[in-house]
């Protein structure tokens, strides 16, 4: 007794894949604002240092 259809072995099947969520969009103008702004208040803190230690010296 054979349970193998003939028919069936030369049949086309056609798969589709779902469509892909799309993913959220990542970094943008956002990121340059951040980095311009942290290297501005990194500057600033550095010639704040600077005009302090030299007004200590100063007063020395």
């Amino acid at each position: 007794m054979s349970f193998v259809n003939n028919n069936a072995a030369n049949a086309n099947i056609t798969v589709t894949d779902p469509p892909a969520d799309t993913l959220p969009a990542t970094g943008g103008i956002g990121t340059y604002v951040f980095t311009f702004g942290g290297a501005a208040i990194i500057l600033l803190a550095g010639v704040l240092f600077v005009i302090y230690m030299k007004k200590r010296k100063a007063e020395d």
